[in-house]
C-alpha cells in the first residue's frame, strides 16, 4: 500500500469510518503491518485532536507570508501556525541562522 493517508485533513467521523471499515483479513504481511500502523495512527490522531480555539490579530503581510510558507509545505496556514507554536513550546523550533553558524564552526574545527 503506497498511498499515504492524511488524518489531519479528515474529520473525526471520517477517521472513525476508516477505522471501522478497515478489514485486515487477506492482507499480505507487509501490507498488514502498514494497515495496522495506519489504524493506530488514526486512533492516536483522534485522541490528540485539538479542542481549543485561539483567536489573534496578525499583520496582513505576516499572514500572507505564512500562507505562502504553508502552501510550500502542503499545509493550510492554521496547521502551520499550530505546528510552529507546538515546536516553540516544546523547545524544538530552531533558527536556521544558528544552525548555519554552527555548521561553519564545525567545519573550521
Amino acid at each position: 500500500m503506497n498511498k499515504k493517508i492524511d488524518f489531519t485533513r479528515m474529520s473525526d467521523k471520517e477517521i472513525e469510518n476508516f477505522i471501522e471499515k478497515t478489514d485486515l483479513k487477506g492482507w499480505k504481511k507487509e501490507g498488514l503491518k502498514e494497515k495496522e500502523k495506519l489504524i493506530k495512527a488514526a486512533k492516536n490522531h483522534v485522541k490528540k485532536r485539538k479542542d481549543r480555539i485561539l483567536n489573534m490579530r496578525i499583520r496582513e503581510e505576516d499572514l500572507n507570508a505564512l500562507k505562502a510558507l504553508a502552501l510550500e509545505e502542503g499545509l493550510n496556514y492554521q496547521a502551520l501556525v499550530t505546528s510552529i507554536l507546538h515546536k516553540y513550546i516544546n523547545n524544538q523550533l530552531v533558527d536556521i541562522k544558528n544552525i548555519k553558524a554552527l555548521v561553519k564552526e564545525i567545519k573550521r574545527a
